[in-house]
């Protein structure tokens, strides 16, 4: 494969990614498709390729923040930019197969943020997951443990309507919980551990995944 048709299929997956998470910015596509020394320049040069060809928009969310691609400018963009980081944190680690944004309100219980299966390569299994962001600007009561108890009690068999909904998967999704401060994180550890659910939960720092998932991307 010669240096031009890499360009256009790493321009055609650039251009996947954002339509998959809604919108991307500089870093997380640099961290996602240009894994190499200088790959923060050379993603930023390709990026300002596909704006000028008009095949995506972007904007900045302040003046010292990176450019946010998108083809419809979200409604909650630091929202879905963190969805987008959890995206990349995943994508670089795990062989993701399917990733959804806004999932599993036909149930009438919840709607998760993103649902993503995995595939894991020792087994051949399809793994289901849940993702949420939580914000502490949200002042809301944190009730996703409660409300994944309810969606698993009422569907968390085989051969429900949630399970064939995921390809009729064995096992109930587990849910990644994310918060964007340390102080929220523990709070949402304080309720999983009091609801002694059998839903499986993980939580996650914002922070720790961006550091994560931000590796090779100088």
């Amino acid at each position: 494969m010669n240096h031009v048709m890499k360009g256009s299929k790493r321009d055609a997956e650039i251009l996947e990614s954002i339509e998959l998470c809604g919108a991307m910015d500089t870093q997380q596509i640099a961290a996602l498709h240009f894994r190499f020394k200088s790959g923060l320049r050379k993603c930023q040069e390709r990026l300002q390729s596909l704006h000028e060809r008009k095949l995506i928009k972007r904007a900045r969310l302040s003046m010292d923040s990176p450019y946010v691609y998108f083809y419809t400018r979200p409604a909650l963009p630091r929202h879905t930019l963190a969805i987008s980081w959890i995206y990349v944190w995943l994508a670089k680690q795990k062989r993701i197969q399917s990733w959804e944004l806004e999932q599993l309100e036909e149930f009438g219980i919840l709607r998760c943020d993103a649902l993503c299966s995995i595939r894991n390569e020792m087994t051949q299994e399809t793994l289901w997951c849940c993702v949420e962001f939580e914000s502490s600007a949200n002042k809301s009561k944190f009730d996703k443990v409660e409300k994944y108890t309810k969606l698993y009690e009422k569907h968390g068999i085989k051969g429900s309507p949630l399970m064939q909904r995921l390809d009729g998967a064995d096992r109930f999704p587990r849910v990644i919980l994310v918060a964007d401060n340390a102080k929220r994180g523990l709070k949402m550890r304080e309720v999983v551990q009091a609801a002694h659910s059998p839903v499986k939960f993980e939580i996650h720092l914002l922070s720790e995944i961006v550091k994560e998932a931000s590796t090779c991307t100088q």
